[in-house]
């Protein structure tokens, strides 16, 4: 059988929690941005 797997799903579908962004969050979005929108 199949481990046991804990897979949280509100009555929205959507499991996504929000945080304020961090000064150390900088170098990620610009990464995510040079990745999605190529100059």
């Amino acid at each position: 059988s199949a481990p046991p797997m804990v897979i949280h799903i509100s009555e929205h579908g959507q499991n996504i929690v929000y945080r304020p962004i961090r000064p150390s969050d900088r170098e990620a979005l610009e990464a995510m941005h040079a990745a999605l929108f190529p100059i």
